[in-house]
Formats: C-alpha cells, sequence, structure tokens
C-alpha cells in the first residue's frame, strides 16, 4: 500500500493505493481538511473541559481546606481574647476525631489547665498576702510589749523590782518573737520541700522520748503515752518526728491549760504506724477540724487559753507528715470524754528494716529512757480498762482513759480518714 498527498489552495488530498490479489489496485482518494478539523475541535474540547475541571477542584479544594482548617482560624480568635482576658471560651470541636479536633481538644485542655494554674496562683498569692498580714500582726504584740517595756526601763524613776520584772517582761517577748519568727522559717521550709534524714525508726521509742523531754519541760503536765510490745518501725526522719509530737504535745498542753490530762498512743496495723493524740479540753467544732491546719488559724478557745500559740504549729505537722507520705487529721472526740483527738499516719517501713532505738540514750539531764523487753513490767501505771497484754505503758498516773491504741468501729479509717472513735 502506498499514500500520497496532494495539497491544494483549498483542500488537501490524501490518497491511498492497495495492489489486490488479482493484479488490479484498489483507489481511495479523500480530502484530509475535515478530519483536521474535527480533531483540532475536540482538541479543544478537551482543553476546555480539562480547565473547566481544574477550576472545579480547586474550587472544591479551598472550600474543603478552609472548612478543615477553620478550627486554626478560630485558635487564633480564641487565643487574642485570651490576651485580652477573656479566659471562659473554649472552641469545643464538632469533629474531635480528626487531626485538626484533636488539636482542638488538647488546645482546650491547655486552657482548662491554664484556667487552674492562673486560679491557684491567685488563691496562693491571696494567701501569701494574708500569711504575711497575720504574721505582721502576731509579731507586732511582742514587739510592740518589749517597746513599751523597754521605753520605761529607761527611765530613771523605776525601781529595782520594776525594772527586773519590765527585764523579764522583755525577754519573755523576746522569746516569744523569736518562736514565731522559727515557726515562720519552718513553715517555709515545708512549703519548699524539706530535706529529709530517712533511717528506721522504732516510733514507740521516739514517742517514749519525746515524753520524757516533755515531762522535764512540762512538770506539771498529766503526759501519758501508751507503746505496743512490739517495734513499730518507720522510714522517717527522727528530728522531724520529734518535732511533730512536740507541736501536738505543746498544743494539747494549752487547750488543758498546762495540766492536761494528755494521752499518746503508738499503733500499727494495715501497713500503716500512727500516733494518738488525745486530749481533753474544749475540743475542736466539727466543722473547723480542717481550718485549724490552715496557717495562723486559732479558735477562740485556743485564744482563750493560756500561753496561745501563733497558729503554725498544727500545719508545720501535717507539712511533715505528708513530707513523709503521711498525714495529720482531727478526729471525732473520743464519746463521753470531748477534748481534741489527733491522728498521725505513716507508712510502715519494710520488713526487715530494723528500727533505731531512740530512746536508748540519755534524754534531758542524763535521764535514760531505755525500752523494756516485750512482756516487761510497765514503768508506769496501765491506763484503766486497758487489757494487760505486756505493753509498755509509761503514763504518769491513772486518768480514766478508754483503750485508743486501735480505732474502734466507725472511727477513724485505716488511711487517715476521719470518722467516729
Amino acid at each position: 500500500m502506498t499514500a500520497s498527498s496532494i495539497l491544494t489552495s483549498d483542500a488537501q488530498i490524501v490518497t491511498l493505493e492497495s495492489e489486490l490479489s488479482d493484479g488490479s489496485t484498489l483507489t481511495l482518494t479523500a480530502d484530509a481538511s475535515d478530519v483536521e478539523q474535527t480533531v483540532e475541535q475536540l482538541r479543544l474540547i478537551l482543553v476546555g473541559a480539562s480547565a473547566a475541571f481544574l477550576l472545579a477542584a480547586a474550587a472544591a479544594l479551598v472550600l474543603v481546606v478552609r472548612r478543615s482548617l477553620s478550627p486554626l482560624e478560630s485558635m487564633t480568635a480564641l487565643a487574642r481574647d485570651i490576651a485580652r482576658g477573656d479566659r471562659g471560651r473554649r472552641l469545643r470541636p464538632t469533629r474531635p476525631g480528626t487531626e485538626i479536633g484533636r488539636v482542638a481538644d488538647a488546645f482546650d485542655e491547655m486552657l482548662d489547665g491554664v484556667e487552674g494554674a492562673e486560679g491557684a496562683a491567685r488563691a496562693a498569692e491571696a494567701r501569701v498576702r494574708s500569711f504575711v498580714s497575720d504574721a505582721a500582726h502576731e509579731l507586732r504584740t511582742p514587739v510592740a510589749g518589749m517597746q513599751a517595756a523597754a521605753d520605761t526601763l529607761v527611765r530613771a524613776s523605776v525601781d529595782r523590782s520594776e525594772r527586773e520584772r519590765l527585764a523579764a517582761h522583755v525577754v519573755r517577748e523576746a522569746a516569744r518573737a523569736s518562736r514565731l519568727i522559727d515557726d515562720m522559717l519552718m513553715m517555709a521550709r515545708v512549703d519548699q520541700g524539706l530535706v529529709l534524714e530517712r533511717m528506721p525508726i522504732d516510733l514507740g521509742a521516739l514517742v517514749e522520748a519525746e515524753v520524757e523531754r516533755q515531762r522535764i519541760r512540762r512538770p506539771l503536765l498529766d503526759l501519758g503515752a501508751s507503746i505496743p510490745p512490739t517495734s513499730v518501725t518507720v522510714e522517717a526522719d527522727a528530728e522531724r518526728l520529734s518535732q511533730v509530737v512536740a507541736n501536738l504535745v505543746d498544743n494539747a498542753a494549752r487547750m488543758t491549760g498546762g495540766v492536761g490530762p494528755v494521752r499518746i498512743t503508738v499503733s500499727a496495723g494495715h501497713g500503716s504506724a500512727r500516733i494518738w493524740v488525745t486530749d481533753q479540753g474544749p475540743g475542736v467544732p466539727a466543722a473547723d477540724r480542717e481550718r485549724i491546719f490552715d496557717r495562723l488559724v486559732r479558735l477562740d478557745s485556743a485564744r482563750n487559753a493560756s500561753g496561745g500559740g501563733a497558729g503554725l504549729g498544727l500545719p508545720i505537722a501535717r507539712g511533715i507528715l505528708r513530707s513523709h507520705g503521711g498525714n495529720l487529721i482531727c478526729a471525732d472526740p473520743v464519746p463521753g470524754l470531748g477534748g481534741a483527738v489527733f491522728v498521725c499516719s505513716l507508712p510502715l517501713a519494710a520488713p526487715g528494716g530494723g528500727g533505731a532505738d531512740v530512746a536508748g540514750s540519755a534524754v534531758g539531764g542524763g535521764l535514760a529512757v531505755g525500752r523494756p523487753a516485750p512482756g516487761g513490767p510497765a514503768p508506769g501505771l496501765p491506763a484503766p480498762g486497758r487489757p494487760a497484754a505486756g505493753g509498755v505503758d509509761v503514763a504518769g498516773s491513772a486518768t480514766g482513759w478508754p483503750d485508743v491504741d486501735r480505732p474502734a468501729v466507725g472511727g477513724p479509717a485505716q488511711d487517715g480518714g476521719t470518722g467516729s472513735r
């Protein structure tokens, strides 16, 4: 087959010639301009359709992208509103399962955290301001007393007895101010995080030693302690725990006019060691049993008590115990007796740790307070109503206290919760 093309002024003639089997020749002639015109038309249609499709696709893509990114625009607007002080708005995406939806959810969670942190910071700032104001008020009293006494002392007309009385007053007020400053510094250390020198401690021996110190310090106070016959071992800082016991005894002594009776009991169970400090003072109203652990809080009964403190002893004691992983609560009073019941809880040490006998050395003035062997004789009178279990009872006198060695049914929970005793 052969092909040939003849181009004229107005047409293009295409000729195809093919020789058949019988020797004849088949010739086909056609005008190619019509074919080219049709192809050109098809090309234009294809280009136009492609352009229209691309435009439609681009428009659809823009809509989809804008719709998908609309939470980002909302985030931008919300961030600007927050910068202007509006903290309450949230994105709350309608399609949380998408990538942008998850980002919006995370943004809302971040805003919740920021708002909570801001509220906590404001509350902390308010507490700091209140603490500084209250501390200044507490310090002003002894400082004013010292100033008044000093002004009187400089007068030449003051006789010797009056001068000695005023000098003693200055010493007392200076000691009071010093104690308050020491408590404030201790409270600051508790807030910053105490550095504890932990070691295995026999809690019963520690309480015995502190009881003897307090008896030497307060000879008029009827103070007793009931200690179990077996060792109650905790991993703790002995000096800090002694401070906790001292603060609780100091609080109980003030509430009972310095004479008691005050009972301290050590118990253990369910993985926790507990120290119970019970007195027969005016007690703590149920509504105030958590508030008393705020700083510089003193109830009316505490203000009326002789030698009222500044209201830092209980917060310091709770802070020390919490730094050990324990807690301090004010529980319900013993039925029929009233007064206040404070319960310290601490996690027991792992078995095999062995407790250091902190009561085996001389305590104050060379008085040895060694721990009697289990089942040995009690150096003090047993508490009335307590079964003779071979435990050590170092109560100074019989005071008619019921068994407070373990919580009664409905009593303070083993995990430190409050309840009836």
